[in-house]
């Protein structure tokens, strides 16, 4: 029954991560900058989540707790990324 936790996680991180990641860089290297660091960090992070995971479980005795700490991540970073990141609609596009 944890995958509903991490469903939640994972869907409050993400839907406003590809937004905010994007914005980070300036519109010239959009593009590359952000698929590098994106795939340099799934590439990192993404082997030891389930290592992590299974030392919870094993050690918290509770088949939960990879989803309520990763849920706690999630909401935690995801509202500091939208604290500190500064608004970019009215620099993006020149109209004339």
């Amino acid at each position: 029954m944890e995958f509903p936790h991490i469903a939640i996680g994972v869907a409050l991180f993400s839907s406003g991560y590809f937004v905010i990641a994007v914005e980070l860089f300036p519109t010239a290297v959009r593009c590359s900058r952000h698929g590098l660091s994106f795939n340099l960090s799934v590439a990192l992070f993404g082997g030891s989540t389930p290592l992590i995971a299974a030392a919870l479980v094993d050690r918290l005795n509770t088949p939960i707790a990879p989803g309520v700490l990763f849920d706690g991540a999630h909401l935690t970073l995801g509202l500091l990324g939208v604290a500190i990141t500064s608004e970019t609609k009215a620099s993006i596009f020149v109209l004339r």
